[in-house]
């Protein structure tokens, strides 16, 4: 018996450490929320339950907030809570986050400069809203995200290029702010993409051949920007495209007869 008793002893202790170091995490994360909470203007005390101390509830069951089988918050969705005021770096301390969606609210500030801490991401929507300045960096160091909707906002400054980089990619929704430069020829290798839409921003420049390697490609939207030259005939490899806008702009020359063999293709603007 006295032998098995520092293996006991162990068993004891780890058991102790790896419930502690769960419980650490699960309270920083529920100190991250709230830091974040401070930042927002809750106008219709929507996020009324986020609150500490007293009777206060897990913050997994939080509106807006969800957890995985480990306890740690995966999904915050805040979607259509008339929320406005500031985004703090606070979210970077969630790093579980699978889900991160600001949809329909009316926040009017600058986002956090980098979401690279955020790397198991597979859904950003921040989609209508009135947010400012330089799109964030560091969405393309996410393996898995397979979302990134923007629109409706008044981001300034060069498309995301780093983009190219999350090649699960399968939607890019940027449409209806400011940006402007190139397209990222880089985007070549977002093979699984499905939808990109471009449209209403100040893009300039020709449209990218490379766009035609996009062998996934359903909805191509990039008219109302100020691109110019001629449409590149490699669009005419998009065997999957349904949609094609290329309206109001600078573009001059033919229509490439590649378009007519296109053999999905449903609208053309």
């Amino acid at each position: 018996m006295e032998a098995r008793a520092p293996v006991l002893v162990l068993a004891v202790t780890l058991s102790l450490i790896l419930a502690t170091g769960v419980g650490a995490a699960g309270g920083d994360e529920r100190a991250a929320l709230l830091a974040l909470k401070a930042g927002f203007v809750d106008s219709l005390a929507a996020l009324a339950d986020w609150k500490d101390g007293g009777k206060a509830s897990s913050h997994c069951s939080w509106t807006g907030v969800g957890c995985n089988a480990a306890g740690l918050v995966d999904r915050l969705d805040l979607s259509g809570k008339n929320l406005s005021g500031k985004v703090t770096d606070d979210v970077l301390r969630l790093p579980s986050l699978t889900v991160f969606n600001l949809s329909a609210n009316a926040f009017a500030v600058a986002l956090p400069k980098s979401f690279a801490a955020l790397s198991n991401l597979q859904v950003f929507d921040v989609s209508q809203n009135s947010f400012e300045g330089a799109f964030p960096a560091g969405l393309g160091s996410c393996a898995d995200l397979a979302t990134v909707n923007a629109s409706g906002n008044n981001f300034v400054g060069a498309l995301p290029a780093d983009l190219a980089n999350a090649t699960s990619l399968e939607a890019i929704d940027l449409r209806g702010s400011f940006f402007g430069g190139d397209i990222p020829a880089a985007y070549r290798s977002l093979t699984k993409l499905k939808f990109l839409g471009l449209s209403g921003n100040n893009i300039t420049g020709k449209i990218p051949p490379e766009l035609g390697e996009l062998e996934s490609l359903e909805s191509l939207i990039i008219g109302f920007n100020v691109l110019e030259g001629g449409i590149p005939p490699e669009l005419g490899n998009l065997a999957n495209l349904l949609y094609l806008d290329l309206a109001v702009g600078n573009l001059d020359g033919p229509i490439p007869a590649e378009l007519g063999k296109l053999p999905a293709l449903t609208a053309l603007y």
